[in-house]
């Protein structure tokens, strides 16, 4: 008797289990459902309903994380992002949504923190370091910037926004010793000096900027840039052929 009683029992618990799992993977629908049809406002309690349920959690997350990067709920975003990654410490994606949402708040610190974690979980992704060089650039730390965007060429050699980030960092640390030239009172030996650091910048913005449209042959972007630098460095025959490739560019 007591046999047919506990297999009663299991038989019941299993049903009901069956039950529960066949209701979450229909709310699991409807929030895909509801995320195809841009209604997140629907999306986001089912999410939410699930994880607390735990089905399906890690999936849940990566689903609710997403749907407030998409409707630029930062700090709901950080908040469960966190979470889950204190949930699923491997899942290297809820590290770079945390960089990505950080970043969007202006917060470079911990985006820079944040995708350095996710680095040591994907050591040969080339697009996070040449973000974290993105992110060492917007703090002025240009060794930091210039290492990771090495790292990342290192990864891929046809990286673009790394041979464009080196590039633009050159550009920009050019101008900013030229601005420096102009407006401080400088003897003729600190002139000599800046001077002579500008013209090295610029022949590394030059081969950086190359190496770039070798990558990107459409750019008109960076070949403008390349006949500015031709130009201010006499490399005239470089600047003729720039200047005539980049009006075929234009069309004009």
């Amino acid at each position: 008797m007591k046999k047919i009683v506990l297999g009663l029992t299991l038989l019941l618990s299993t049903s009901m289990f069956v039950n529960s799992q066949t209701e979450n993977l229909k709310r699991f629908q409807e929030a895909l459902d509801s995320i195809d049809t841009k209604a997140y406002h629907h999306s986001i309690p089912i999410l939410k309903e699930l994880i607390k349920k735990d089905y399906k959690a890690e999936a849940n997350y990566e689903l609710l994380v997403s749907v407030y990067m998409i409707t630029d709920s930062i700090d709901n975003g950080i908040k469960h992002v966190e979470e889950a990654h204190k949930r699923f410490p491997k899942n290297s994606q809820f590290l770079k949504y945390s960089a990505d949402l950080y970043y969007k708040k202006g917060d470079l610190e911990n985006a820079i923190l944040v995708t350095e974690k996710a680095v040591v979980l994907e050591p040969n992704n080339d697009i996070l370091y040449a973000f974290l060089g993105n992110l060492y650039t917007d703090k002025k730390n240009y060794d930091k910037a210039v290492y990771n965007y090495d790292e990342a060429l290192k990864c891929n050699a046809k990286n673009i926004m790394a041979q464009y980030g080196i590039a633009t960092l050159y550009v920009e640390k050019s101008a900013t010793l030229q601005r420096q030239m102009v407006e401080e009172d400088l003897d003729d030996a600190s002139y000599d000096a800046y001077k002579k650091e500008v013209n090295l910048l610029n022949e590394k913005a030059i081969i950086a900027l190359e190496k770039t449209f070798d990558l990107d042959n459409t750019n008109t972007a960076v070949l403008a840039t390349l006949v500015d630098f031709y130009s201010r460095t006499e490399k005239m025959e470089k600047f003729k052929k720039a200047k005539e490739k980049l009006k075929v560019l234009r069309g004009y």
